[in-house]
């Protein structure tokens, strides 16, 4: 694996890049993912006391454009003026992180937190608004950051007299020893931000929070239990989280109910088959029956109708197809099909690229296709149409 950072400064406006050598599958879902990032960068910045970024749909449209052009025009950072002009005026600070080859928001935030300078953007105090662009098909990524005062000063300050500081409604969940106070905005949005030691002992004097309302669920096909704590404000403020063992111990080892939908699922088809698939947050892959679809809430599936598995029909192997237009893919191995969650292959008699060929003065028939390099007998030979093979050397 190969990772590179390039940097520029401008202005006081921040750009940074990482991209991913080798890169894997693209396999996550850009709304889903969105989310992923939006939530996983709040959580890096409620770690060191900092405010939650506020998710800006005009700050997605713009991430989303970016990652977009990246797609069709190659991998550089937008401009400050390409930013600005399509953010709402006000701002006094903005910037940006972009990554290419990471293939969920777990790994793409987890380097940009382990890169100083990303690290510096997500956590800029200055910063309120977030954006998030992501693109599958070439596993481009970007954060888009802005500053506005106004938000700033809608922030609800500390509680200073008594009367304010009980009407502060204190949680602790159940599986660690973080304590959450709701932060009122200035348009009544509630807010639960992790409280400080330090904020917990000088402002609320260590008064003794209320257990958070949670429950515990899984998938029946996966041993990930996860914990949903429902904080007010409605489902989009619920928090979901997939449990350590040692956080499970920890809540008393609870029992969960199967779940028919966790959020931070990605739900996708292959080009290949009909077969519906679910990946977990915690990674792991399930092909779907009817009824497990509709527990789930027939969720709209990705289509990778580019992408697939191929069998030839007269040989055993199989191929991951990364792009079944060109032909590109790779031989798929038995670990990795499991992993997959067994994806019906498509059988068929030649594959997108695909040749035969023989040496010359030899009568050995080779195959070379995504599946396999191999000389083949002559009765699969036969079995593909007897294909007149072109003469090497």
């Amino acid at each position: 694996m190969r990772t590179s950072l390039k940097v520029k400064l401008g202005a006081g406006l921040v750009a940074l890049s990482v991209i991913l050598g080798a890169a894997g599958i693209a396999n996550a879902a850009p709304a889903d993912e969105r989310s992923a990032v939006v939530s996983l960068t709040n959580e890096a910045r409620t770690r060191e006391g900092g405010i939650p970024l506020i998710e800006s749909d005009e700050l997605n449209t713009v991430a989303q454009a970016w990652a977009d052009e990246m797609a069709a025009t190659g991998y550089r950072h937008s401009d400050s003026t390409w930013r600005s002009d399509r953010m709402s005026p006000g701002w006094d600070t903005h910037g940006e992180n972009i990554a290419q080859g990471y293939p969920d928001a777990n790994q793409v935030v987890a380097v940009w937190i382990a890169s100083s300078g990303h690290y510096r953007n997500i956590m800029n105090v200055q910063n309120t608004r977030i954006g998030v662009g992501y693109n599958p098909a070439q596993k481009l990524w970007v954060q888009i950051f802005a500053g506005y005062p106004a938000d700033r000063t809608a922030v609800a300050p500390a509680p200073v007299d008594d009367a304010a500081v009980n009407a502060v409604k204190l949680y602790k969940i159940a599986y660690d020893s973080t304590i959450f106070e709701i932060v009122v905005g200035s348009n009544n949005s509630q807010t639960a931000v992790p409280l400080s030691y330090a904020k917990w002992r000088d402002v609320y004097k260590l008064r003794a929070p209320e257990p958070a309302s949670t429950d515990f669920v899984k998938y029946p096909w996966s041993p990930t239990v996860y914990a949903v704590t429902f904080w007010p404000g409605g489902e989009s403020n619920w928090m979901w989280t997939p449990l350590s063992f040692h956080q499970w111990l920890t809540a008393g080892q609870p029992s969960s109910a199967n779940a028919g939908w966790i959020k931070g699922s990605y739900y996708y088809q292959w080009g290949t088959s009909a077969e519906i698939f679910v990946e977990g947050v915690d990674g792991v892959n399930h092909k779907l029956s009817y009824p497990e679809w509709a527990d789930s809430g027939f969720r709209t599936q990705v289509q990778r109708s580019n992408e697939g598995y191929l069998k030839l029909s007269w040989a055993p192997e199989f191929a991951r197809m990364l792009d079944l237009n060109t032909g590109a893919g790779r031989p798929l191995g038995y670990d990795e099909w499991q992993a997959e969650a067994f994806p019906t292959p498509k059988s068929v008699q030649r594959m997108p690229g695909d040749t035969f060929y023989s040496y010359r003065g030899n009568s050995t028939v080779w195959y070379a296709g995504p599946a396999m390099n191999r000389p083949v007998t002559l009765q699969e030979w036969q079995a593909a149409g007897s294909p007149s093979p072109t003469i090497r050397g």
